[in-house]
This record gives structure tokens, sequence and C-alpha cells, in this order.
């Protein structure tokens, strides 16, 4: 079993005084379905970039503890609000091959992880579509769809349904409660809310969790 911990963590961003995050203390595990809510500027966003190692804790510490699992699987991935700031390439099949160059495999099993995305996400007629002309919706799908092609440990959506109308959210939420039943999945949102998978709803609030 895999587990990202969070031990007395804070950061601080370069130039201000005032930590955004102040002495976050909590656990994801695999087969976990975690709801993280808050207020915009609540510290969200940073949370997730400190997960997903963009930027390091001001103090305290992240312990990873990986599974058996190759070490060319990423141990997290992000999606992100707006689909647009991810887009590495320009159609859905190199979208998704593109993520898995970069793990470094090989042409056969990149040929073959991307034929079973293209058809696990029902993206046969958006293959070869110019990402540019696809709705908020097509391309958030394709941009989950090339992170859960590299089979991360675990999963973080960050506000990822902010900018979708309610049947792509409801896609996209369906996609990542399928994906917690082997990996560690964890949705932020600006709202509370519950759902019957959910393992728990934790509330950040001013950079402090208050509630878990």
């Amino acid at each position: 079993m895999a587990s990202l911990t969070l031990c007395d963590v804070s950061y601080t961003w370069l130039g201000s005084s005032q930590p955004v995050l102040r002495n976050l203390n909590f656990r994801l595990s695999s087969g976990e379905l975690c709801v993280l809510w808050g207020k915009n500027g609540s510290g969200k966003s940073t949370l997730a970039q400190l997960l997903a190692g963009l930027v390091e804790p001001s103090s305290g510490s992240l312990i990873i503890s990986r599974s058996n699992r190759s070490d060319n699987c990423p141990i997290v991935g992000l999606l992100m609000q707006d689909p647009q700031s991810q887009i590495m390439a320009s159609n859905a099949e190199r979208e998704i091959a593109w993520g898995l160059e970069n793990l470094g495999l090989d042409r056969a099993c990149i040929r073959e992880r991307v034929e079973r995305t293209i058809e696990q996400f029902e993206l046969t007629r958006l293959r070869f579509a110019a990402l540019d002309t696809l709705s908020d919706g097509q391309r958030q799908l394709i941009v989950l769809a090339a992170i859960i092609a590299m089979q991360p440990d675990f999963l973080i959506l960050d506000e990822a349904t902010a900018h979708l109308d309610p049947d792509w959210a409801n896609r996209v939420w369906y996609i990542a409660e399928k994906y917690s039943t082997d990996a560690g999945v964890l949705w932020i949102t600006s709202r509370r809310m519950t759902a019957s998978r959910t393992t728990r709803c934790m509330h950040l609030k001013d950079g402090t969790l208050i509630t878990q």
C-alpha cells in the first residue's frame, strides 16, 4: 500500500511573511477517496502543488511510502482547473503518448497504453481532433486520461470541474471514484460535498485543517 503523509507541514511563499499552510498533519493512502474543501485563498492549490512535488515544505516533512509498482510510474498525478495549462500536444493520441514517452517507456508499451486509454475513455472520435477546437469538458477528459495512462500512485484533482457543466463534472467524478479503487485520490473543491464512496471529508480554512 502506498501513502502520502504530511507531518506538521507549513508553507510560506517567497516574499511573504505569513504561511499559507500551517502545521498540517494528514495521510492519504491507496484505496482512499478523500475530499478537501475550502474557500478561495484557503491554501488548497498550494497544498495540491506541495503534494505533487512542485514546491517543498517550508517546515515539516512529506513522507512518501510507495507500493511495489514500477519506478516508471509517477507518484502523483495532478489535474488542475484549466486543462489548457496542462496540454502539451496537438491531439488526444499525442497528449496521452507525451507523458508515457517522458516516463522512458518503450514504444510497444506506449502504443499498448495509448490504445487501451483511448478505448477506456471512449476517445476514438476525438483521437486526432485538434485540442484547441474542443470544449473544456473534452479537453479536461483528455488531460485526465493522459494522467491516468501513466498509472500514478495518487491522483489529485484541484478544482478540476470548476469550469465544467454538470454532465462533464459528473463524468470526471466517476473516473476519479473508479481510480480510487487501487490508488489514493484527493478531490479538492471550494464547496463542501459528500458522496457515498468518500473515505473522508476535510476542511481547509486559512491554511489550517480544522476538521478531518
